[in-house]
């Protein structure tokens, strides 16, 4: 009996060393990724909605694994990993029907870093909008979004979002 319970208690060490072996090697890959950086992750409602207006905003960030392979020109390749965060917006707006779901795009951080860019192509006309945070506090969401419909003239609107 004490053999049995002494290679229980081994094999049971040996899993618990393999599974921290394991989650401390996950962990240290996936400590690349730094969340909470972009303020204007969140959910945003517009609590003011006029027709016609964006309605609510989830913007969302993930972690993001890319691998890079180069031709070293003799035969070989180098390999290189690259990690890091890549946030999306996914829209509604105001409609006919209520409250209509534009869709989740990829976003990028402006390059002054005042905001996110992003764009919808909806093959009617490509949208870009812009979401930056109010600098008077992280609860308001400046949100402006410039209407590009193929053959009319630009539009835009502005409206301030509420963290949810």
């Amino acid at each position: 009996m004490k053999s049995l319970t002494k290679l229980f208690s081994n094999n049971y060490l040996r899993a618990l060393l393999a599974i921290f072996a394991i989650t401390t090697s996950q962990v240290s890959t996936a400590s690349v990724c730094i969340f909470g950086q972009v303020k204007e992750v969140g959910n945003w409602i517009n609590t003011n909605v006029q027709p016609n207006d964006v309605t609510q905003v989830i913007i969302t960030e993930e972690c993001k694994t890319k691998v890079v392979r180069v031709d070293n020109g003799d035969g070989t390749t180098t390999q290189t990993t690259h990690t890091y965060i890549q946030h999306y917006v996914e829209m509604w707006k105001s409609c006919w029907s209520g409250n209509c779901n534009w869709g989740k795009v990829a976003a990028a951080i402006d390059s002054d870093g005042s905001g996110l860019v992003f764009s919808f192509d909806h093959g009617y006309g490509v949208h870009r909008g812009v979401a930056t945070i109010w600098s008077g506090g992280d609860n308001w969401l400046g949100f402006l979004m410039t209407y590009n419909f193929t053959g009319q003239p630009s539009s835009s609107t502005f409206v301030w979002l509420s963290r949810q």
